[in-house]
C-alpha cells in the first residue's frame, strides 16, 4: 500500500512538473523567426496565454552617430529623433553626434552597414561604395552648378538607383524624399590660390572619392588622404597645406583657425543625408516607416531653409578672425573648369565612370 501511494505521489509530481514547463513556454516572448516550430506549439493551459509581442511592437533603442556636428546638423538630428520618438513611442534614440564613436566617415558608414550603428547623418561616402560609376561624376568639381541641380540628382532616378544597390549589397539606405544640400566647397590654404598654377605641388587633403582625387591631381595638387578627425592637426603641423570644405565644416572642424586664406570657388555641391541600417528599417511597420520619412523631410527642410543665413554668419566670423576671403570673381574658375573638361570629362580617367553620366547631370541644370 505504501508503495502504491509513493508511486502515485511521484506520478502526480511529475505531471505537475510537465504541465508547469508547458505553461511557462506559452507565456514567453515569441521566439526568433528561425524557430517557427516552437512558436506553433499549442498552449497547454486551460486559460488563454498572454499574446507574445509582435516584432513591430518591441521596444527599439537606436544608436545614431555622426563624425562631427554643426549648427545645422544638430537641429536636424533633434527634429528627426523627436518626431520619431513622439509618434513611435516604442523607439528611443542614443545620440552620439560629436565623434564620440567614430571620427572617420568610412568607419561610421561601415558600422551602419553592419548594424553596429542604426542611424547616421553624413554625406555621400557610402554611395561611392555602391555606385562608384555615378559618384565619380558627382564628386568631380563643377559637376553641379546649383543646389537645385544637385537635389534633382540625389532625389531622382539616379538617387533611387544608387539606393537600390545600397539596400541589396550593403544593407543600408539613405532617405531621399528630402535631402540636405550643402553649400559649395571652398579651397583653403596658407597662401592665396587664384588659378591651377598656384596649386601645383601643394599637399592637399580631399575626401577619398575617385572623381575628387582624380580632379585635384589633374589640377596639380598632391592629394593626401587624411581622416576628418585628424585633419586639424595635419593642417596645423604642415602634413597637408590645403583642403576644401563648405563654410559649415570649416567652422565645425576649426580649420579656419589654421588656414589663412579661403577661396570662394564653390566648386562642389554635395548632399547631407540620413542613413539607416536596412535590417533596422524593416523592423518598422509601413505606417511607422512613413513617420520616419516624415521626420527626415522635416529635418532637412529646416536644414536647407537656414543654410544661406548661417553661411553669411560664418563668413563674418572668419573675417573677424582675420581670415582673408578671396571672392570668386578674383579666381580663374574657367581655368579650373577647363582642366576638368580636358582631363576628366574628355580624358581616359573617366572611361570607367557612368556612361553618359556627365551629360545627364548637366541636363538637370536645365
Amino acid at each position: 500500500m505504501k508503495k502504491r501511494i509513493l508511486s502515485f505521489v511521484m506520478v502526480l509530481a511529475l505531471s505537475v512538473s510537465m504541465l508547469s514547463g508547458c505553461g511557462s513556454k506559452t507565456e514567453s516572448p515569441a521566439p526568433a523567426q528561425d524557430a517557427p516550430a516552437e512558436a506553433e506549439e499549442p498552449a497547454e493551459s486551460e486559460e488563454p496565454a498572454e499574446a507574445a509581442p509582435e516584432a513591430d511592437g518591441e521596444e527599439l533603442v537606436l544608436k545614431l552617430a555622426m563624425t562631427s556636428s554643426n549648427d545645422l546638423t544638430k537641429p536636424a538630428v533633434e527634429i528627426f529623433t523627436s518626431h520619431i520618438e513622439e509618434n513611435i513611442p516604442r523607439v528611443k534614440f542614443e545620440v552620439y553626434i560629436n565623434g564620440e564613436l567614430y571620427t572617420n566617415a568610412e568607419d561610421l558608414q561601415a558600422a551602419v552597414s553592419e548594424g553596429i550603428i542604426d542611424v547616421s547623418l553624413e554625406g555621400d561616402m557610402a554611395m561611392s561604395w555602391a555606385s562608384p560609376e555615378w559618384l565619380s561624376w558627382t564628386s568631380v568639381p563643377f559637376a553641379f552648378s546649383s543646389k537645385e541641380q544637385a537635389k534633382k540628382f540625389f532625389t531622382g532616378d539616379a538617387g533611387n538607383e544608387i539606393n537600390e544597390i545600397l539596400i541589396s549589397d550593403y544593407n543600408m539606405r539613405f532617405f531621399n524624399n528630402e535631402i540636405g544640400v550643402r553649400g559649395g566647397r571652398m579651397i583653403t590654404a596658407n597662401k592665396p590660390i587664384y588659378s591651377p598654377d598656384d596649386l601645383k605641388g601643394v599637399k592637399m587633403r580631399t575626401p577619398n572619392v575617385i572623381g575628387t582625387v582624380a580632379s585635384w591631381e589633374a589640377m596639380g595638387a598632391t592629394v593626401i588622404n587624411v581622416a576628418w578627425g585628424d585633419l586639424f592637426n595635419a593642417l596645423q603641423t604642415g602634413v597637408v597645406e590645403a583642403e576644401e570644405n563648405p563654410f559649415l565644416e570649416l567652422d565645425s572642424g576649426g580649420f579656419y583657425q589654421v588656414q589663412k586664406y579661403i577661396m570662394e570657388t564653390s566648386h562642389q555641391i554635395g548632399p547631407q543625408v540620413i542613413w539607416m541600417n536596412e535590417t533596422t528599417f524593416q523592423k518598422f511597420t509601413p505606417e511607422e516607416q512613413e513617420i520616419i520619412l516624415e521626420a527626415n523631410k522635416l529635418a532637412f527642410e529646416n536644414y536647407n531653409s537656414n543654410y544661406e543665413a548661417n553661411d553669411e554668419k560664418l563668413k563674418q566670423k572668419f573675417l573677424d578672425n582675420g581670415n582673408i576671403i578671396i571672392p570668386a570673381e578674383e579666381i580663374d574658375l574657367d581655368a579650373f573648369r577647363q582642366i576638368v573638361l580636358d582631363k576628366i570629362v574628355n580624358g581616359d580617367v573617366s572611361k570607367d565612370y557612368k556612361e553618359g553620366g556627365w551629360d545627364y547631370i548637366q541636363s538637370l541644370a536645365e
